[in-house]
């Protein structure tokens, strides 16, 4: 890679174009682009589905690790991250990651996370993953860190690890081979660690797939990341 991209240091890989992404302000920038309305905490059902796929082309599932509102059983699994926002006197100003990672915010503080605990729903932080992570903050080089904040999210993971972009299955869901897929349903579930970074391929691959382009990627990478893909094994 360019040195401008990456460069290999004796305490890891320095990235000088990399950067810390703040979520709720693409969230904002994006649905005022778009034109979207985001509502949260509303409870879906078959029949909104139903309806949606009536008024529309098509509806796409991505309700991270929420329980699904079909009647498909997906090979998924819940898997719960503790995080801390810490107060940072001495320590990196830029991103540092390994088997966690410490972000720099623009008050002065830092986020270290996160944990990782599979088919654990539990949202209530715990003390033993909150002296883990000031443990990895330490470690990652904050002097004294001091916890100011801490919450709990739950990612959704394939038990293969990649994640589920396409259409879901159909009738035929139970035999062998590919299924057909089930009629405007599609998803974009399973992203685990990587949200975002997948969140902008599967949205490019559904347009795609909703308006007859060609997708960016080869057959092969569409079949690995195909939510019929279980069944076919």
């Amino acid at each position: 890679l360019p040195e401008t991209w990456a460069q290999a240091r004796a305490e890891g890989l320095w990235l000088p174009m990399g950067g810390v992404l703040d979520a709720a302000a693409l969230q904002a920038a994006l649905s005022q682009r778009l034109g979207g309305v985001l509502q949260c905490g509303v409870r879906v059902s078959p029949a909104d589905l139903e309806a949606w796929i009536a008024a529309g082309d098509a509806v796409v599932l991505a309700s991270g690790a929420a329980p699904l509102p079909v009647d498909i059983a997906l090979p998924l699994r819940a898997l719960r991250g503790q995080w801390a926002q810490i107060a940072v006197h001495d320590g990196p100003r830029s991103a540092v990651v390994d088997d966690g990672y410490l972000l720099p915010l623009a008050d002065g503080g830092a986020v270290v996370g996160s944990t990782h605990a599979i088919d654990d729903r539990d949202l209530t932080p715990r003390e033993a993953d909150r002296e883990r992570l000031l443990a990895k903050a330490a470690r990652l080089g904050v002097a004294e860190p001091r916890l100011i904040a801490e919450g709990v999210g739950l990612r959704s993971v394939s038990v293969d690890r990649r994640p589920l972009i396409g259409a879901l299955p159909g009738p035929g869901w139970e035999r062998q081979g590919w299924p057909a897929p089930s009629p405007g349903m599609h998803a974009a579930l399973g992203l685990g660690s990587r949200g975002y970074s997948y969140a902008f391929l599967a949205a490019d691959l559904l347009g795609a797939r909703l308006s007859g382009r060609v997708p960016a990627l080869p057959r092969r990478l569409l079949e690995a990341i195909d939510p019929r893909r279980f069944r076919r094994r």
